[in-house]
């Protein structure tokens, strides 16, 4: 499996995750106001969530510290570790993971909310000063490739659908324009636009 670095960050319109705007890959988790501003919004009223994994630092019991301003909920390993959900002035809160191997990845996700005012949220070490940079993020492989049209003579104005099956589930950005495979047809290769599946593993592209 394949990574880089960082954690995916989807950030959403609305504070209960209900529109995607945007997904990028950030180094740290440094996110506030201008987070939003940068991708269109005002600033205010937008959520985040990042997903990926962090590595333990330490044999056994590793420490970590967020700062955030609204709502912020961490998990590790799929264990609850921060759930300060509620609207809030800027705040630390720290959590510890124990029984981790030094050097040892774990998945880490963070969900963040912000209403109006100042928004903040930064992942720090326990010594409340350095970014936590040791963050990466798997990149979805390809598992196979196949259509779910019979094999046969089509005419101009058929349809005949490709799947691509990821080896996890998959978000669609469209912001920059609707994804394409190219299909080899012969003598002249074909543009196939994206369909559906977001979210999911698989994703359908209709020619």
């Amino acid at each position: 499996m394949s990574f880089i670095d960082g954690l995916r960050v989807e950030l959403y319109e609305g504070y209960n995750f209900d529109t995607l705007r945007t997904i990028s890959q950030e180094t740290t988790v440094n996110i506030s106001d201008q987070h939003d501003l940068d991708q269109g919004g005002d600033g205010n009223t937008f959520s985040i969530r990042a997903t990926g994994q962090i590595q333990a630092y330490a044999e056994g019991s590793n420490t970590w510290k967020v700062r955030s301003d609204d709502g912020v909920k961490i998990w590790i390993d799929d264990v609850l570790v921060v759930n300060r959900w509620n609207d809030h002035p800027p705040t630390w809160d720290t959590f510890t993971v124990s029984g981790l191997n030094k050097d040892s990845w774990h998945d880490i996700k963070i969900e963040h909310y912000a209403k109006t005012g100042v928004a903040v949220l930064d992942l720090y070490h326990s010594n409340q000063s350095t970014l936590v940079t040791q963050l990466r993020t798997a990149i979805p492989t390809v598992q196979s490739v196949s259509s779910s049209t019979a094999d046969g003579t089509y005419k101009a104005g058929d349809t005949i659908t490709i799947n691509v099956v990821f080896s996890e589930a998959v978000t669609v950005n469209t912001t920059g324009g609707t994804p394409q495979l190219t299909l080899e047809t012969g003598t002249t290769d074909r543009a196939v636009n994206y369909s559906s599946g977001s979210g999911t593993n698989t994703l359908a592209f209709s020619y």
